[in-house]
Order: C-alpha cells, then sequence, then structure tokens
C-alpha cells in the first residue's frame, strides 16, 4: 500500500490497520494521524527536543475530539538517561528564549524555571534540574554541606531516590514561588519578601541536594507529601547554609530596573505569609 493508503486506513475508524509503527524522523512532521486515534508511545530518543512535539503534533490536530495521551518510554539505568540529560539541557535555552521574563532579573533562576516547564511540556516523573545541580555539587562538593561522598559527574545516578527526592523539591519550590505577590504581577517593594527570594535564588543550586540529604529521615517517613513543605520552612533552610554564594557587590533588580535591598542588610525580618504556610 502506498503511504496515503495507509495514512487513510489508519484514521478511518472501519479501516483495518489498528496501529501505526513510525520512526521519530518521519513522523514529526506533515501527518495527520488524529482520525481514529488519540493516544501515542515514543520509545526512542532524539536529540532534538523539538522533533518530539512535531511527533506529539501529529495527534493535537483540529478535529481531534478524544482526550489525548502520549507515552514517552525510557529505559531507566541505560544509556537513555544519559541522552535524555544531554536533551534536557540543549532543549533549555530554547525554552528560557520564548519564556516571559521571570519577575526578578537572574540568569540562573530563569534557568530554573525553564526545567520546571520541560518537566511539565514532557510530562517528566521529576524536574531534571536535579540533575543539572547534581553535576555541579559532584564536581565541587565544598558546596555541599550534608554530603562529601558525591559521585563524580560520570557515575551520577540518574535515577535514584535521592535524584528524584531533589527534582520534587525543586518543583515545589518553584510551585511556591509561583504564588508570591512578586510572581503574580505585584511589585518588588516588601523588604523582607526581598530577601527571602535573595537567600533562595542565590542558593538555589545548592538548596536542594543540601535539603534532600539533611532530611533522608523524613522522606522516608509513611505518608511524607513535599505538599506539606511550605515556603518559610525552605527559606529558614537556606539561611542556615553557610555557603556564601552571594558573591561581589551588585544589583539585584526586577526586569523593570528597580532596585533591591541586598538580604545580608535585613535584621529581624518579618515573616511574609507564604502560600500553603501551616505554621
Amino acid at each position: 500500500m502506498e503511504r496515503t493508503e495507509i495514512l487513510a486506513n489508519f484514521n478511518d475508524k472501519e479501516g483495518d490497520i489498528q496501529f501505526l509503527v513510525l520512526s521519530a524522523a518521519v513522523s514529526s512532521a506533515g501527518l495527520n494521524l488524529h482520525g481514529a486515534c488519540h493516544n501515542g508511545i515514543i520509545t526512542d530518543i532524539v536529540w532534538n527536543a523539538g522533533t518530539v512535539f512535531q511527533g506529539t503534533g501529529r495527534l493535537f490536530r483540529i478535529g481531534q475530539k478524544r482526550p489525548i495521551t502520549w507515552k514517552l518510554v525510557h529505559i531507566a539505568g541505560t544509556v537513555n538517561d544519559w541522552m535524555e540529560d544531554r536533551v534536557v539541557r540543549k532543549f533549555v535555552p530554547e525554552v528560557m528564549a520564548r519564556m516571559v521574563q521571570a519577575p526578578i532579573a537572574d540568569p540562573e533562576l530563569q534557568r530554573f524555571l525553564a526545567f520546571e516547564a520541560v518537566r511539565v511540556m514532557l510530562s517528566q516523573s521529576f524536574n531534571r534540574y536535579s540533575w543539572d545541580v547534581q553535576r555541579v555539587t559532584a564536581e565541587t562538593p565544598q558546596l555541599t554541606r550534608a554530603r562529601t561522598d558525591l559521585p563524580s559527574r560520570s557515575v551520577i545516578n540518574f535515577r535514584s531516590a535521592r535524584s528524584e527526592n531533589i527534582g520534587h523539591f525543586y518543583s515545589r519550590v518553584v510551585h511556591l514561588m509561583m504564588q508570591l505577590p512578586t510572581f503574580r504581577g505585584g511589585p518588588l517593594s516588601d523588604k523582607d519578601e526581598k530577601y527571602q527570594l535573595r537567600q533562595v535564588i542565590n542558593k538555589l543550586r545548592i538548596i536542594g541536594p543540601n535539603w534532600v540529604d539533611a532530611n533522608k529521615d523524613v522522606l522516608e517517613a509513611p505518608g511524607f507529601n513535599f505538599s506539606r513543605l511550605t515556603w518559610n520552612k525552605i527559606v529558614d533552610f537556606a539561611e542556615d547554609l553557610d555557603v556564601d554564594m552571594d558573591g561581589p557587590e551588585e544589583t539585584w533588580s526586577k526586569t523593570s530596573g528597580n532596585q533591591a535591598a541586598r538580604g545580608a542588610q535585613t535584621s529581624k525580618r518579618r515573616r511574609v505569609s507564604g502560600p500553603a504556610d501551616d505554621d
């Protein structure tokens, strides 16, 4: 059968072709597969994440009448993890370029938010920013207070419970950040909120691994859920980290150009009522 005949048969609800096996290179563009299909499975990893979205778009078409489900199947503990790591890190700058600028003009914050956006876009089980920060702390263990036996860059356990918990921690941080007044369109004028944001953002790359390593017992407790983690608890933990990440004196500002005070100048701060704060 010719290609057009195969596609017509597949899209026909009365057709005799029940499933279609295609390579990502062939199916990434130019095909309409939504006539009688709303479930898809992707098993091969491509080096360009855009190709994945082109492929999933074959079912997200005008005229699709049913909910669409795509499953990305990878084999944990294999070269698939290393390939996914490379694909995600390559894709993050593209996402950053398309994102609305974060209310705080900080490149690492923008990168951090992009990793969470990729998690949602690719339906990942946890935020792959976890892999990114472990790569750094593995090469500079002095930045990690609770661990000195971190693996080298080449042997990071991508699918370990630790990696997943770090990823879940960062997703929770994003969720709580998005509910702060600053990220909901309000001005960055509250000194206490400036201080809190600075404490967390300046230590983004180390707070996740440190928090997970310091709370192993909590994480292993029956019924633990990251939804119990509040903004103020995250800020308190960031304050306790004894690594100076401030660097040289610099202006920390909103994208509008309004200057923010350095956190070190704030004393006896009043707590901001963060989202889901039950303290």
